[in-house]
This record gives C-alpha cells, structure tokens and sequence, in this order.
C-alpha cells in the first residue's frame, strides 16, 4: 500500500485529492466481506465526485482546468450514479 499525505501547506484540492487515493487504496487492499468493499467503493467514488467541487472551487487552478475537470466529471456515467 502506498502512503497518501497531504502535507502541511497544501491548499485547495490536493486535501480532497489525497484523501481519493487514500480510499482508492482501501478499496485495492481490502480485505473485507461484500458489503464493506461496497460500502468503501460507494465512498471512493463520492469523493471523487466531490473533487471536481474542490477544484471547481480552487484559487489556483485555472478557469481553463477547472472547466475540463467539471465537463470530464459530468460526462463520467460511473461518477454520475454517485451524484449526491
């Protein structure tokens, strides 16, 4: 397993960023009944979900990025069923 840490002094997405690895990792490493890997899946794909509105909302990341990370999020039908 890799080891995922936002370090002290990142800002904006990287957070959010380092916490979908942290449960893509979860997910590749579990060693866990059916319902715990869904229910880890279900949370990795929330949170990645959620990164497009980390980075949506981002101080750093161009206007440019954030438009293709929001368009690329939205046409993903995987990312959609986990819409919130």
């Amino acid at each position: 397993m890799r080891k995922i840490e936002t370090a002290a002094g990142n800002t904006g997405y990287r957070h959010q960023l380092d916490r979908v690895r942290r449960f893509l990792d979860r997910v590749e490493w579990a060693n866990a009944s059916d319902v715990e890997v869904q229910d880890m899946m279900w949370v990795f794909f929330q949170n990645c979900w959620q990164l497009k509105d980390w980075i949506k909302n981002d101080s750093v990341t161009s206007d440019a990025q954030k438009k293709a990370i929001i368009d690329q999020g939205h046409a993903s039908a995987v990312l959609g069923l986990s819409r919130s």
